[in-house]
């Protein structure tokens, strides 16, 4: 039943097989992620990072502490770059250090 939430998620992110739509892919994607999905953490701090960056940072923090790769790059160009939180170098080049470790 989840996981039907996650890929759901994903196919109205990505337009597969119906019509893209980022507010059904983010209804679907947060049941999914609720329940610890880690994929569909990462997808779904995708998908807020321009309307809701703290919540975005909530969920990538999430996947992060559950070695989400993908999580570790979005968190290490937010840090970076300071979108919209405060730039953190050291922060930054830990998350990328660890993505780069795992791939």
């Amino acid at each position: 039943f989840i996981a039907a939430h996650w890929q759901l998620g994903l196919q109205y992110k990505l337009g597969q097989g119906v019509a893209q739509n980022p507010e059904k892919a983010i209804e679907h994607l947060r049941i999914a992620a609720d329940y610890d999905i880690v994929p569909a953490q990462t997808s779904l701090g995708e998908l807020l990072a321009a309307s809701n960056s703290a919540e975005a940072l909530k969920w990538f923090e999430k996947a992060a502490e559950q070695d989400d790769s993908n999580a570790h790059v979005a968190l290490a160009e937010i840090y970076l770059l300071g979108k919209n939180t405060e730039r953190d170098p050291q922060k930054a080049y830990q998350h990328a250090k660890f993505a780069a470790d795992q791939n």
